[in-house]
């Protein structure tokens, strides 16, 4: 992004928001509750600050966080259950 000219403090809001996003896939797999729709709100939020670059990769966090006690191969670390 830097590179790209984007100014920094636009950067960390973008870190703070995919942190934000990568937070909420974490809950949803440790509770194995879904949290789609704050989610979803995150992921919007991020595209329309950010719409010059692709966002194709929440796709796979959403669906995610839409099926949380699926079988999933790529869960993050963070989402190991505690149940």
């Amino acid at each position: 992004m830097s590179r790209d000219g984007i100014p920094v403090a636009r950067i960390r809001q973008y870190i703070a928001l995919e942190k934000l996003l990568r937070e909420i896939e974490c809950h949803t797999h440790r509770t194995g509750v879904s949290h789609l729709g704050q989610a979803l709100i995150v992921s919007n939020k991020i595209k329309e600050a950010f719409p010059e670059y692709s966002w194709a990769c929440h796709t796979d966090i959403l669906k995610r966080v839409a099926e949380p006690n699926k079988s999933w191969s790529d869960i993050p670390k963070c989402a190991h259950k505690e149940r």
